[in-house]
Formats: C-alpha cells, structure tokens, sequence
C-alpha cells in the first residue's frame, strides 16, 4: 500500500520517502487546514499537449452541459497549462491501464479501484483525497424498499435466496465490502442471496424499489435523503465506513506538473469559491486534501482478500420489474 502523503510525489517515491522539514506538507498528521496551505513558487510545467485529467462518471451528465467548465479554467489558471476534464467508464479498470500507457494523466479513483491497481504494482502517485459532504470517508448500507418484510440481516438466512444488488466488481461501498460483510456474517451465496450486478447505485436503488431485488448495496451518498420516515428505503445494516476517492497522477508525468495539480486540488477547498462550486454542481466532492499515511490499508487489504477468493456466481440486473405486464 502506498502510504505516503503528497509531498514524496516530488521524487516519484511511493513508499518509505521522508518529507523536507521546510515542505508545507511536512507537519501533516492527519488533519488539514487549507487555509495555511501554501506551497510558495513553483516551477512552470513543461507539458506540449492538454493535461488529461479523467473523473468518475456520475460527473457525466453535466460535462456536455458544461458544468466542467469552470473547473478546467480554475485548473488551468492555477497550474499554466491547458487541461482536459473527461469522464472515465464505471467501475472500469481501463482507466489505471490508460494511466499505464499514457493515455490519461490524472484520474480520480474509487478506493477499492486504488487498491486494486497497488496490488497490481501499477506506477501511480496519489495527489490528494477527495473530502465530500464534509468527510473524508462514507459508508455502505444495505437497504430495502420501505415496508419490505425484511428487517434486518438474519431475515437474509433461511435458504430463500433473495436477490441481492450489488454494483460491480470495482465498486468498494457497492460490492466489495457488502460481499464480505454477507459472508462474514454467515450469509450461503447462491442460497441465501441470489448476487445481481446491476452496474450502478442508482440503478440497484431503482431495483429495490421497482421489486427487481429484494435488497440493494448503496453508499450513504446515494442513500442521504431516501431513508427516514418519509423516506423510500429501509436500513437493513450498516456494512462500514472507507475513506473516499482519491486523485492519482501516472508517475512519469512531468514533476513539475504533479506538483502543480497537487497544489490546485489543495488549494480549492478554500481559496476558490468559483471553483469550489464549480465541483459541488456535479459532484458531492467538497473539496481535497492530503492522502494520510494508511488512509487506505483496510481497503488494500480487502483488495488482497478478493484475490484469493473464488468469484461468487451473479447474473445481470433484469431490465424490467418482475411484474411489468403482468395483468393487476
């Protein structure tokens, strides 16, 4: 696992570097302020081309509507160089493999996307972690359409094999840690649960909701707002809290350029308020901060776990509920 904090990005060391006492970072032990952050004069990058720079899709819907756009102007005015702002495919591991080859030079990551590509020895630098709804972490429920007979986890057992909605193999909040949480907790896959990929947390909400499942993985950015009294969902259980995404950079990108991105993305949180709600319009991103030293160690070691487990059987989400054209 990667542990260091931005600062070692400088030397392109990802594990075992030491910060420069005069490095602004060089204090950092777990909190942040950015408002004393400042990272003084920088060299100007030498890049010929764009920087391309690929975020998570559900920023997608509003990059044609050009909800980017003032954050590509606030990156380019920080950094001196143009910048590309796209939107990678979900869940998909093409985009460490673009990171690899060149293709792309800054990505935002899912943690378990992160982890997946450190067990790999993929050469990538971590620049900042993404603080949203103003935490660094959030959490994985399971849920239930409100009214569901379902209550809580031991109603999964009892050999009904109810069908359960998870997101895709990369997701961390939507696969990874409901998966094991189910196992740990004795849950027979393919007994029990029935596992259904249905690509998205929305998706797998409308799924639940719609009766296509019976119960569906979601983080709490999704789940804010549909539980409650009034709310669309039950809690089933609660299965964890992980740190949030985090920006990477492929680690031959021109230093100069690291830092640079590093110093924007820092600095956003507070010194830019144009920019700040330029991220807030299609994203719940905050702001950023340093990566903390083991910040993603359990997520790492949930990565290690997955590769040595056989992958459970699942089948595709069903397009249409169960019921869709059948007589009232």
């Amino acid at each position: 696992m990667v542990r260091a904090v931005l600062s070692c990005a400088l030397a392109l060391v990802a594990v075992g570097c030491r910060l420069d006492a005069g490095d602004p970072l060089a204090g950092f032990g777990g909190g942040f302020d950015p408002v004393r952050f400042d990272a003084g004069v920088l060299a100007p990058a030498t890049l010929t081309r764009p920087l391309r720079f690929a975020v998570p899709p559900y920023y997608s819907d509003e990059l044609a509507a050009g909800s980017a756009a003032a954050l590509e102007r606030y990156l380019e005015q920080s950094c001196g160089f143009d910048v590309e702002l796209t939107a990678s495919v979900a869940y998909d591991q093409r985009v460490v493999e673009q990171l690899r080859q060149g293709e792309l030079d800054v990505a935002e990551l899912s943690p378990y996307q992160y982890a997946d590509a450190m067990r790999a020895k993929a050469p990538l630098v971590p620049l900042a972690a993404t603080v949203a709804r103003g935490s660094a972490s959030y959490g994985s429920y399971l849920v239930v359409k409100a009214g569901s007979p379902l209550h809580t986890i031991d109603d999964l057992r009892g050999g009904k094999r109810l069908s359960l909605a998870l997101v895709a193999p990369l997701s961390t909040s939507g696969y990874a840690l409901p998966l094991f949480f189910l196992i740990d907790h004795g849950i027979a896959i393919g007994k029990d649960v029935e596992l259904v990929l249905s690509g998205s947390h929305p998706a797998s909400m409308n799924a639940a909701l719609d009766g296509r499942v019976d119960v569906a993985a979601v983080s709490s950015d999704l789940l804010i707002g549909n539980v409650g009294l009034a709310g669309q969902f039950a809690v089933l259980a609660k299965v964890g809290r992980m740190p949030n995404d985090l920006v990477v950079a492929r680690a031959n990108l021109d230093p100069a350029a690291l830092r640079l991105v590093e110093r924007a993305l820092l600095r956003l949180s507070i010194h830019d308020a144009e920019a700040r709600a330029a991220l807030r319009a299609f994203s719940p991103v905050d702001g950023f901060m340093p990566v903390p030293p083991g910040h993603y160690d359990e997520i790492a070691a949930l990565a290690e776990r997955t590769a040595t487990m056989t992958p459970p059987p699942m089948r595709a989400l069903e397009s249409t509920p169960k019921d869709a054209g059948r007589p009232p």
